[in-house]
């Protein structure tokens, strides 16, 4: 079975803000050097972190693992063992629902699957049902310190969770030099990871962008 775990691009969704542009899709006039009507757009706002992205770390250059994504052979983005970790459901709440510790070593326990170095780590948090809601941004479940930790402690080759925003900017938890450092790929945010149950494999298919390290994908899972 195969399930497509990316989010839908669209007029209006989510945005991470300034400097980051809005995403608009416009259609462009057919053109009069042909005979005949044709339809085609242009995605104003497209960026490297639109809807689901694939990031390597070259986007934290202080931590020394500096590449991009086309330095990434392709056949390693293909069929990567991947494993989804089921946290206990976050909900929108006044205060950003926290993921914690007991919550990864848990859900760990839980998988029941021995996690091997290398593999691609997901974490569910439910969140993606939220994909098209007005908060699904700014009261996004983040990690604390310990809780990430214990995520790093997994190895993972990349780490993907289906909500977009891991730290907490008015209570800085301070793990991504750690995981820039550790040399892992980023994917997120993703959907769908509810009805996969255990292990798989993961395939990541970024745009085709040269010397970028963060680009928008498509990305799913055979389970």
């Amino acid at each position: 079975m195969l399930t497509d775990i990316t989010g839908t691009i669209r007029d209006g969704m989510w945005n991470y803000g300034d400097p980051f542009p809005t995403f608009a899709k416009t259609p462009i006039a057919s053109p009069d050097w042909v005979p005949y009507a044709v339809a085609a757009d242009v995605f104003n706002g497209l960026h490297s972190q639109t809807g689901t992205y694939f990031e390597t770390p070259g986007h934290f250059p202080s931590a020394g693992n500096v590449y991009n994504v086309d330095d990434i052979p392709f056949d390693q983005l293909i069929d990567m063992p991947a494993h989804v970790l089921h946290l206990p459901p976050k909900h929108p709440s006044r205060e950003r629902p926290v993921i914690t510790e007991a919550d990864v070593t848990t859900a760990i326990e839980r998988h029941g699957t021995p996690i091997p170095h290398d593999a691609a780590v997901l974490i569910d948090a439910g969140w993606d049902v939220h994909w098209d809601e007005p908060f699904y941004l700014d009261q996004s479940p983040y990690f604390t310190f310990d809780a990430f930790m214990a995520v790093l402690k997994l190895r993972p080759r990349l780490l993907a969770t289906d909500f977009p925003r891991w730290e907490n900017l008015d209570d800085m938890q301070g793990f991504f030099p750690a995981f820039y450092k550790q040399d892992i790929w980023m994917l997120a945010p993703v959907v769908n990871l509810g009805v996969i149950k255990g292990a798989g494999s993961l395939s990541v298919l970024p745009l085709n962008v040269s010397g970028s390290c963060c680009v928008p994908c498509r990305a799913f899972i055979r389970h």
